[in-house]
């Protein structure tokens, strides 16, 4: 939501604003004298070791790193096959160090010479096609590759080798990018840094890490329409799984075997959303690859966020209103939802949506209303409300959610931003947090949440832990699906995820960067980015390097 409008006839009295972390210098007084909780992060970066191609079909990984002091660069690749693939084309890569690797291409010996390469480097670079079946190429920012080569023959026979999967980390800083060539290829990647293999991941080195954890569940959404998506995030952690993307009319192939990689065999795939979005023919294909389904889905967008918070969350105590009508507010709702302060039983928070500044599903309506507490009972500061609505037109929508006599104007700009303890028109309470525009909303919340997460030392002593480690995702705010699949790891490990533009931080982004990474030493920090430099410039990347300790 791009405006923060508050119903004229509001009752002002009862907008007690507390909110957080906008000083002059963007350092909240809470934020000057204690750190951020230690977030519990571990990601496999080195992974399970495999062979390289000797045939079409085989998936060979690599990883390309800044060797440490008396390492060689991690390859799980190997080198181009001794003998040529039986039939078709093949690739192995091999991998160099600051982000350069070396692509081998082979061809059947059944093809005719002479022999064209088309190399496919996996990201935005365009294809090289030469005479020879080696290149080398340098990768400019650390994430995901999937890199092929297609083989041209004499006769014009082609043949297009097996996906090569690729780790890219220069070990330069603590800001690592997850990207793919599409928003199918960058929630795949995602998975692949957060869920293990389904039989258990195998160490590729000794100083890998082994942390990645198993997978119970897959939940699965339209990668070309956010409406019923918005309420998912919540749910993939709640289900213990990654969200996914996929084409409307079809099982994509690349989530399909990243579905594959990380659930057994019998397990469920949630699928968000009805025909439309999401078709039948999806379904299929999962139930021929031995896996359960289970469809959320209602007659609107509204109906499949009351499905998921009734059938699949279990009915939890807590609630996030969020504006259906556009998509940026709930990419923060999110995360937040398995805040602390949200989270009960076992439960994050649901995420509702209101159509514009009215709730007008009567089973939302009911559900938030249900989920209210008195007014006069709860403090501002104490954060037991259990709902919470997110940007101005959620606001709008529960502030008059029980008035008999229709919605008021939202049309009052005058009001401050931030974080509010409101009143509901019969005197029942709900926090809300309003932003001037999305990128404000998003770093109001993350501030918000975040302070829930703060964790006092043992009794008997007067400050807070300094061993503290944060993490962050950034993604863009234009556009849904990489915040979307990265704020669903995000909410894993408990942990916001802010939006930017393409080229620049916003301005309170950047506060709350500036915030977090002035903490006093030995805080250290560790930052997501969702997407490609198409979503999210190298630059910007780059400047949040420089701020950041290693």
């Amino acid at each position: 939501m791009d405006e923060f409008p508050v119903p004229q006839s509001a009752n002002r009295d009862a907008l007690l604003s507390v909110r957080r972390g906008h000083g002059d210098d963007g350092v909240s007084g809470e934020g000057q004298q204690t750190n951020m909780r230690s977030f519990q992060r571990a990601f496999l970066l080195a992974t399970s070791v495999a062979a390289a191609a000797a045939a079409v079909g085989t998936a060979p990984e690599a990883q390309a790193a800044t060797p440490q002091a008396g390492q060689a660069p991690v390859s799980s690749c190997g080198k181009a096959p001794a003998a040529p693939p039986q039939s078709g084309a093949a690739l192995a890569v091999t991998p160099d160090v600051d982000g350069t690797v070396s692509l081998i291409g082979q061809a059947a010996a059944s093809m005719k010479a002479p022999l064209m390469y088309r190399f496919h480097f996996g990201d935005d670079a365009t294809d090289v096609t030469q005479a020879t079946g080696q290149i080398e190429h340098s990768y400019g920012f650390n994430a995901d590759f999937y890199p092929t080569v297609t083989v041209t023959d004499a006769t014009g026979t082609s043949a297009t080798s097996a996906v090569c999967r690729l780790w890219v980390d220069s070990a330069k800083d603590s800001v690592h990018r997850y990207a793919g060539d599409d928003r199918y290829l960058t929630s795949s990647a995602v998975s692949q840094s957060l869920w293990a293999d389904a039989g258990g991941d195998t160490a590729a080195t000794p100083t890998a890490v082994t942390a990645r954890r198993p997978a119970k569940a897959v939940v699965l959404a339209s990668g070309e329409g956010f409406a019923d998506a918005l309420a998912g995030v919540p749910l993939a952690a709640y289900k213990q799984g990654p969200l996914l993307l996929t084409s409307p009319t079809g099982l994509t192939k690349t989530t399909e075997d990243e579905i594959k990689r990380v659930l057994p065999s019998g397990g469920t795939v949630y699928v968000l959303g009805g025909q439309a979005a999401v078709s039948s023919a999806v379904d299929a294909q999962l139930h021929a690859d031995g896996y359960q389904v289970t469809r959320y889905a209602g007659k609107d967008r509204y109906g499949t966020a009351m499905k998921i918070a009734t059938s699949g969350l279990d009915n939890p105590a807590s609630a996030i209103v969020v504006t259906g009508n556009d998509f940026a507010d709930a990419l923060a709702a999110g995360p937040a939802a398995t805040g602390d302060n949200l989270s009960a039983q076992g439960k994050p928070a649901a995420i509702l949506l209101s159509n514009g500044a009215t709730i007008t599903d009567p089973a939302t309506a009911a559900f938030v209303m249900a989920r209210m507490v008195p007014f006069s009972g709860p403090q501002a500061t104490s954060l037991t409300s259990h709902v919470v609505a997110l940007g101005g037109q959620a606001y709008c929508a529960v502030q008059v959610l029980s008035s008999k006599h229709g919605p008021y104007p939202c049309s009052d700009t005058n009001a401050s931003s931030g974080l509010v303890f409101a009143e509901t028109v019969d005197g029942k309470a709900f926090e809300a947090v309003i932003g001037k525009d999305r990128y404000e909303t998003a770093a109001d919340t993350a501030s918000l949440f975040l302070s829930s997460h703060l964790l006092p030392d043992p009794p008997g002593s007067s400050n807070f832990e300094q061993d503290n480690q944060g993490l962050f995702g950034l993604a863009s705010g234009t556009t849904y699906a990489d915040a979307l699949t990265g704020g669903a790891a995000m909410a894993v490990e408990h942990a916001p995820i802010l939006l930017t533009t393409r080229d620049s931080f916003p301005v309170e982004t950047a506060k709350f960067v500036a915030n977090w990474t002035t903490q006093p030493a030995p805080s250290t920090f560790d930052a997501d980015v969702f997407g490609g430099p198409a979503a999210i410039a190298q630059s910007l990347q780059d400047a949040l390097s420089a701020k950041i300790r290693p």
